[in-house]
């Protein structure tokens, strides 16, 4: 497989990013300083994607973004030799982030978690009484919480940050890395793939890709597939962008899955987007958020699972029948869905106090008359 990386389409993304991200007066002169970025948080592998994403967005507007894991917390003193800096970070990391702030000019942007209630109690919890004081005493100094959620189910889950703290939510989706996600010319590998874990999901994965993955050839990578029916060892990618392209670009069918209170609506995975980016074929079950971003002639979602059974059958059987998708669905998340937009929308609010685009909506933002 050769590099591929489409150099003449990351300038562009970058460049028109850029026009719209710096056409404003406080913008410009953030812009202008000594400005950085810092994440400082735990090293998860999901998230990791997304940071890594921003952080890749950032460098090609040559703005400085620091990487800092927890348990490495003297690397945080790099972001202070600058003096305008955005850190990103969540509500337990507060106390260590804030005393830095007067030092650097800083101001903060908070992985948000769920605040008033939770779609699913079991395995995700909403702000503590804990976490809520850490707001109280830290929250002055948070421009923004970033949510995944939907604008109608941030208002369901997240108004206590507006209302008990007056910090602003925005709906802060996943997106692509046009510097990593892209399609290669590779020989097919196989008729299926999924990236992903099985323990999070077992019940719905065992239904949905059951038949699937007894009837067709299939990559699968991911934790604890192990304790799947399906024979399949665990495995690990120490670097998902780096194999990404090959990945979906060489098997048929890529195979998505959400949690089933994902059904309701409030958000879909990043393999909605990563998948496209990088030139494969999504079918995906039931998620209708995907539908605010890709209709019906870019994305394949499934009804129930003899639907996606179906489907997966239909596409493996069909290739040529993907392209139409394929093509357009790349279209769509280059012109709309890089991490460059999401970066220029987080740091226009966080800086400006305003968006360009349309898909990163902000609950409790202040009103300009």
């Amino acid at each position: 497989m050769n590099d591929q990386r489409p150099n003449d389409e990351i300038t562009r993304v970058a460049q028109d990013a850029y026009a719209a991200l710096s056409d404003a007066p406080a913008m410009h002169a953030w812009l202008r300083g000594r400005k950085a970025m810092c994440f400082y948080g735990f090293d998860q592998p999901a998230r990791n994607v997304q940071i890594h994403g921003l952080q890749d967005a950032a460098r090609t507007w040559r703005i400085p973004f620091y990487y800092v894991a927890v348990g490495d917390e003297p690397a945080l003193g790099q972001a202070l030799q600058h003096d305008g800096v955005l850190f990103i970070t969540t509500v337990p990391h507060l106390p260590a982030v804030t005393p830095l702030l007067e030092r650097c000019n800083g101001v903060v942007a908070l992985i948000a978690n769920y605040y008033d209630d939770t779609p699913n109690p079991e395995t995700i919890r909403p702000v503590s009484k804990g976490h809520a004081r850490i707001l109280d005493e830290h929250g002055d100094r948070v421009r923004v919480a970033l949510s995944e959620c939907s604008p109608p189910w941030a208002e369901r889950y997240c108004r206590g940050y507006v209302e008990n703290h007056g910090i602003p939510v925005m709906s802060f989706t996943w997106g692509i890395n046009v510097l990593r996600h892209y399609p290669v010319e590779t020989p097919k590998i196989a008729d299926l793939v999924f990236a992903g874990s099985y323990f999070e999901k077992r019940g719905r994965v065992e239904e949905y890709f059951g038949e699937p993955l007894r009837r067709f050839s299939h990559t699968v990578v991911g934790h604890s597939w192990a304790d799947s029916s399906f024979g399949i060892p665990d495995s690990l990618l120490a670097d998902f962008n780096a194999v990404a392209p090959k990945l979906y670009s060489g098997h048929t069918v890529s195979l998505n899955i959400h949690h089933a209170y994902e059904e309701a609506g409030h958000t879909c995975n990043e393999r909605a987007f990563n998948v496209p980016a990088c030139g494969g074929f999504m079918v995906s079950d039931y998620a209708p958020r995907i539908r605010d971003f890709f209709p019906e002639d870019e994305a394949v979602i499934a009804d129930d699972p003899a639907d996606f059974l179906e489907k997966v059958d239909y596409f493996v059987r069909n290739p040529d029948e993907r392209i139409p998708y394929i093509q357009k669905a790349r279209r769509r998340v280059v012109a709309e869905h890089t991490y460059h937009h999401r970066l220029c929308d987080l740091l226009r609010f966080a800086i400006n106090g305003d968006t360009v685009y349309d898909h990163c909506p902000v609950m409790g933002a202040p009103t300009t008359s």
